[in-house]
């Protein structure tokens, strides 16, 4: 009798070890299945097109040469799409462009009423999963208000999926894109200076579990602070970017008494603490432009087919050394340099008005 229980006993333990080396087995599966199950794109992967949104706003105008430029850069590379206000606004870009020596070769001109220049922030993010393409919505709030009227920029990204017929997957949260940063692969690096300054009532590890089932990342690196005179709180786009899937390139005061220059030191400790090789780029100094200082911050670069498009500050020795710097971040790519003086006087460079499209080769 002693011997049938016991034989009993060791046949129910050995059913529920089976049971739970199944239920782990499972659990391990539906985690892979959820993180794989959605991908964000690097943005280094091959493009449909860039979309700009062209300044309309009155206080925007004297944008139009640095966008002019950009545009210039990269249609020789790919499709660029510029979305006006209005349909007797085509003709206006289309002479300005032309006027300033720049061809119309590969621009496409399409109606989506929108508030300002930068489509970065109130853009669509573009996702893959098995079925194809889709557009992700997040909420849009001019930055935390100062940038009113906002309320067209909000919808630009419904007005997009439309336009190409791709589906639309709409968040509550309010998120810029220009705080997002993918390695296309598993990671996503973020500020939550910026997040918790749009969404004071979502908590940290609340946020990551949205940016997990949204993204499909199985990880996400909070930067702490921002640079004390960036509008946005401190995007992610200007102190770290993914030059691959396992590298991120970290901005370094080269004078380290500047006030701002530990924000940067303890962004590349955060990176490196989540097990990413890390790169230093040198911000040179500052410059003056219409009674306006600036740091030059090289970091915000924009990564299309073939051409890293960069930010320049009209200093050749620090727009030469950074060139030179992201050349080697980038060898297969040509690099170009655009003076934008005043795109960075208002408050970004060419990645924050630039919005990549990934082209339908691209896949989960």
């Amino acid at each position: 009798m002693k011997t049938k229980r016991f034989a009993n006993k060791l046949i129910l333990s050995t059913v529920l070890s089976a049971l739970l080396i199944v239920a782990f087995l499972i659990m391990g599966f539906q985690s892979a299945l959820a993180s794989s199950s959605v991908r964000i794109p690097a943005e280094w992967e091959p493009h449909a097109a860039t979309w700009i949104q062209w300044p309309v706003h009155w206080d925007e105008m004297r944008l139009r040469p640095n966008l002019a430029a950009i545009i210039d850069a990269l249609q020789e590379y790919e499709p660029v799409y510029i979305l006006v206000n209005k349909n007797n606004q085509i003709s206006d870009v289309k002479n300005y462009l032309q006027n300033r020596g720049i061809p119309l070769t590969n621009l496409s001109f399409y109606v989506i009423p929108h508030n300002w220049a930068w489509m970065r922030d109130n853009g669509p993010v573009y996702a893959v999963d098995s079925s194809g393409h889709f557009v992700q919505d997040w909420e849009f709030d001019g930055w935390g208000g100062w940038g009113k009227p906002f309320g067209k920029d909000n919808k630009v990204p419904i007005e997009v999926a439309e336009l190409l017929g791709l589906p639309l997957v709409q968040y509550d949260l309010i998120v810029e894109r220009g705080n997002l940063e993918f390695n296309g692969n598993d990671t996503l690096i973020t500020n939550w200076a910026v997040q918790t300054l749009r969404n004071p009532d979502v908590t940290m590890a609340e946020q990551e579990q949205i940016f997990k089932d949204a993204f499909g990342v199985t990880d996400v690196v909070w930067l702490l602070h921002g640079p004390s005179d960036d509008p946005t709180g401190g995007h992610v786009d200007g102190i770290a970017r993914f030059i691959n899937a396992s590298t991120v390139v970290v901005n370094r005061f080269v004078d380290q008494d500047d006030p701002d220059a530990w924000v940067y030191e303890e962004a590349a400790d955060i990176v490196e603490a989540a097990g990413f090789n890390v790169l230093r780029l040198d911000i040179p100094g500052y410059v003056t432009y219409k009674r306006a200082t600036f740091y030059c911050d090289y970091a915000n670069w924009y990564v299309a087919n073939d051409v890293v498009v960069m930010t320049g500050f009209n200093v050749t020795e620090w727009d030469n050394a950074a060139k030179q710097t992201v050349e080697g971040y980038f060898p297969d790519r040509d690099v170009i340099v655009v003076e934008t003086l005043q795109l960075w006087k208002d408050g970004g460079g060419v990645h924050c008005v630039t919005n990549d499209q990934p082209d339908p080769s691209v896949t989960l």
